[in-house]
C-alpha cells in the first residue's frame, strides 16, 4: 500500500476538526449518561468536572499568575493592539501569514488567540480587576463579530482557510469562549461556539 503525504496544514486542520467533533459527541454523552449502546461505565458518571474558580492557586503560584496576567496580558489589553487584542476584529485579506519560505515571520492570527486565551482564563483567577474588565470587552466583541454563517476569525472571506493557522486560532478562541461560558452561563456564547464548530466542520468535512 501506498503513503499519502499531508503537509502541515492539513496535519493541523485534521486533528482540530476531530477534536471538535470529539467534544460534540463526549458533550452529548454528558447530557445523556449514557452511550450510544449503553454498555460498559462511563467516564460521566466516575468523575465530574469542578466549576472554573473552585481551585485557586496560592504562594508562589498565585504570585506567578499574578505576574503573567497583571505583565505581558494586562499590557496587551491595555494597548489593545490591532494585530494582537484585535486581531479578530480588525481581519486581515492577507492569508500569507505566519512562517514564510525564508523563515520570516509575518503577523499571524494565533498570537491573537493566544492572549485571547489567557487572558480569558487569568480573568477568572483574578476577578474584580482591570484585566476582567478587559476581558470581559473582549469576549463580547469576538461573539459581535461572529458572521451570519457562523465565522470567528481574522480573515475576509477572499482570505479564509488558505493560512495553515487559521483553524488552529479558531480552536484556541473556541477554548476561550467556552471557557467564558462555564464561568457565566451566558447561553448565547454556547451558540455562537456552536455556530463556529458547525462552519468548520462543514468546511473541512
Amino acid at each position: 500500500m501506498g503513503t499519502k503525504r499531508i503537509n502541515r496544514r492539513q496535519f493541523a486542520s485534521s486533528g482540530i476538526v476531530a477534536g471538535l467533533v470529539s467534544r460534540r459527541a463526549l458533550a452529548g454523552q454528558g447530557q445523556s449518561g449514557a452511550s450510544a449502546s449503553g454498555d460498559g461505565p462511563q467516564l460521566f458518571r466516575r468523575f465530574a468536572s469542578l466549576p472554573p474558580g473552585s481551585i485557586r492557586p496560592e504562594g508562589w503560584l498565585a504570585r506567578y499568575v499574578q505576574i503573567n496576567a497583571d505583565g505581558w496580558v494586562l499590557a496587551y489589553a491595555k494597548a489593545r493592539m490591532p494585530e494582537v487584542y484585535g486581531r479578530h476584529f480588525n481581519r486581515t485579506s492577507n492569508p500569507d501569514l505566519g512562517f514564510t519560505e525564508n523563515d520570516e515571520w509575518r503577523d499571524a492570527p494565533d498570537y491573537g488567540a493566544y492572549f485571547g486565551d489567557a487572558m480569558v482564563h487569568y480573568a477568572q483567577l483574578r476577578p474584580g480587576t482591570e484585566l476582567a474588565t478587559h476581558a470581559d470587552d473582549w469576549a463580547k466583541q469576538l461573539v459581535a463579530s461572529q458572521d451570519r454563517d457562523g465565522y470567528i476569525g481574522g480573515f475576509t472571506p477572499d482570505a479564509r482557510w488558505q493560512c495553515w493557522l487559521e483553524i488552529f486560532s479558531q480552536s484556541l478562541l473556541l477554548d476561550a469562549l467556552l471557557y467564558r461560558h462555564q464561568c457565566t452561563g451566558d447561553r448565547a456564547i454556547l451558540g455562537t461556539c456552536e455556530r463556529s464548530a458547525g462552519l468548520i466542520i462543514d468546511i473541512w468535512r
